[in-house]
């Protein structure tokens, strides 16, 4: 299996070469292309002497989305910034943080011959709050165990890229994975006496954004990293986000991810939320 992310590559190679490319794809518009929204959404149960079960619980999402595009010549210079928050009350206990995520992205590419460029890239990944472990039952917080940075993860990558009209951006190449436990987070290290564990391996990024009739959103993003030790080490990130715009600043949103990350869980995780709320579009 240790030739999986080789044959990864020649795969994506041949895929990008088989596109259709035109002059008017490759005449990208030049300057700022950028767009910044946020949503802040509310989810709410309630129950009396209903016999089908079920717990009141009340959760409130903010959802963050930046995208700066700067093209200049043949060069294109991307970065997103990303930030979930989310917290949940289950009937009288307390207050519970179920989500918070920051994800930072930025990635420069150089136009030589279509269909693909060359590119350098930068991410960061961690949270912000204090992260806690709640009791099932009793529903109250026993412990700390994450903090901002603490895990924290970066790359940095180069290899070759794709964008079709800043909609479809996929790039492959070869990176470098650090990850940080500065106290709490000390199980992702393969050496606890350590605050931070490199990997080097291959990347595989594809990033599909797009509005429709102006009331639509979706954005899906798949994040691929194998250190090359075999397929069951490979981390997958894959986050999905719909939003509707019912009216002008009310907005019925859908997220749904899937992470799998041996060094966190052996077992794949997911998440998936539906809420109500409103939407507010800096530019």
């Amino acid at each position: 299996m240790r030739f999986f992310p080789f044959a990864m590559l020649f795969l994506f190679i041949n895929l990008i070469g088989m596109l259709p490319t035109n002059a008017q794809e490759t005449a990208k518009e030049q300057g700022w292309n950028n767009k910044w929204g946020s949503d802040l959404t509310v989810a709410h149960n309630s129950y009396d002497n209903w016999s089908k079960g079920g717990q009141n619980n009340l959760n409130l999402n903010w959802y963050n989305d930046m995208r700066f595009v700067y093209t200049q010549g043949k060069s294109t210079w991307r970065t997103t910034n990303f930030y979930t928050l989310e917290y949940t009350r289950i009937n009288q206990q307390e207050i519970q943080k179920t989500d918070d995520r920051l994800d930072f992205e930025s990635m420069y590419s150089f136009a030589i011959k279509p269909p693909v460029d060359p590119y350098a890239a930068f991410t960061l990944k961690t949270q912000l709050l204090p992260g806690y472990e709640y009791d099932k039952e009793e529903g109250e917080n026993t412990f700390q165990n994450s903090a901002f940075f603490d895990p924290g993860y970066l790359t940095q990558s180069v290899g070759f890229s794709h964008a079709h009209e800043d909609i479809l951006n996929t790039r492959m190449g070869f990176s470098v994975k650090e990850t940080f436990a500065l106290k709490y987070a000390k199980d992702e290290l393969d050496d606890s006496t350590t605050s931070v564990k490199v990997e080097p391996g291959l990347e595989f990024v594809t990033d599909y954004a797009q509005t429709y009739r102006e009331i639509v959103d979706v954005n899906s993003k798949l994040e691929l990293f194998s250190d090359l030790k075999g397929y069951k080490s490979i981390d997958v990130l894959w986050k999905n986000y719909l939003a509707v715009r019912l009216r002008e600043n009310i907005v019925l949103q859908f997220q749904f991810t899937i992470w799998y990350d041996q060094d966190i869980d052996e077992m794949r995780q997911i998440k998936e939320t539906t809420t109500l709320g409103l939407h507010y579009a800096f530019f």
